[in-house]
């Protein structure tokens, strides 16, 4: 199998630093630490006394306490913190699936994911948004495609590219999917 790369991620290592004018950008101009804590010395002073060295991998307990603390029998040894959105779809698509499983992908999206599938060797469907209704998802379609193979129903919330957010009613829709094949 011929490894398929991240193309869009390609493009921006490639590019983005070097532009005057990123319009591909779906996050804000950077800004340094003294403008974001500049009324919080405090923090400052916490920041500099901060030892540099190899941190708990999987979070410090701490973080990992703090987050548990936002769900109800949530514990820090069940947390993981990873680095960014984009280890936790990795972690998760491989830690869920194996080659030959089936998963059901919306589109568009920020199409990690589907690499990952791609690379996996996973079967890979999709469901779509309707541009036609503002970026809504077609539900039906999602229905139509899921079936008793599925494992995995891999949504991008809010979506990246259209930044368009998924109501209750939608969310609940799409978990009454997975559930009834146990995805």
């Amino acid at each position: 199998m011929r490894f398929q790369p991240f193309l869009m991620e390609r493009m921006m290592s490639e590019f983005e630093q070097d532009v005057a004018y990123n319009l591909s950008e779906s996050g804000v101009h950077p800004l340094p630490l003294r403008e974001l804590l500049a009324d919080r010395p405090d923090v400052m002073d916490r920041l500099w006394t901060t030892e540099l060295g190899y941190p708990h991998v999987n979070g410090t307990p701490e973080l990992r306490a703090n987050i548990a603390a936002l769900y109800d029998g949530a514990k820090a040894e069940n947390v993981l913190v990873t680095v960014g959105a984009a280890e936790a779809n990795y972690l998760s698509t491989r830690t869920l699936l194996s080659a030959g499983d089936e998963i059901v992908i919306m589109l568009p999206n920020y199409m990690q994911i589907w690499g990952i599938a791609k690379n996996h060797d996973l079967k890979i469907k999709a469901f779509h948004l309707l541009e036609e209704v503002g970026w809504a998802p077609d539900l039906a379609e999602l229905e139509a495609v899921v079936t008793s193979d599925t494992k995995l129903i891999a949504v991008c919330n809010p979506n990246n590219p259209t930044g368009r957010v998924l109501t209750r009613t939608e969310m609940d829709r799409i978990v009454a999917c997975a559930e009834r094949v146990g995805a």
